[in-house]
């Protein structure tokens, strides 16, 4: 599942790879941010290939270190369908709903609707 990479390769973060990380995540960064976020990242990328060095008992990577005993404390049940709770009456017990799906506030409040006026909100009897 892991695989070793030379420790001997040099990594570097680049403008190249900030301005892309920008465009992934939608930020704007000042030029001093993204010299101080590319040295950031090339300390964390030379520490992950620091931690790709560590010898296991096997010569690779332990994929049972990273979840330690799940097996043995995970007990599974079969899946199987089972009757669901009507569209109704599960959206009969939301704050806010337009008849068909759960009304959520905006994660950015520009608009805040009723979440913030007291009132209960669309749909809601």
């Amino acid at each position: 599942m892991f695989e070793r990479q030379d420790p001997s390769a040099e990594h570097h973060v680049d403008g190249d790879l900030i301005q892309r990380l920008e465009t992934l995540a939608g930020l704007r960064l000042a030029p001093g941010e993204r010299e101080a976020l590319a040295g950031q990242l090339d300390r964390i990328v030379a520490f992950v290939a620091q931690l790709q060095q560590l010898d296991t008992p096997d010569g690779s990577a332990d994929e049972d270190a990273a979840q330690p005993q799940m097996k043995d404390r995970s007990p599974r049940r079969a899946d199987q369908p089972r009757t669901s709770l009507a569209r109704r009456e599960v959206l009969s017990q939301a704050p806010a709903t337009d008849g068909c799906f759960f009304l959520v506030p905006p994660v950015f409040m520009s608009d805040p609707g009723p979440w913030q006026s007291g009132e209960e909100g669309p749909g809601h009897e």
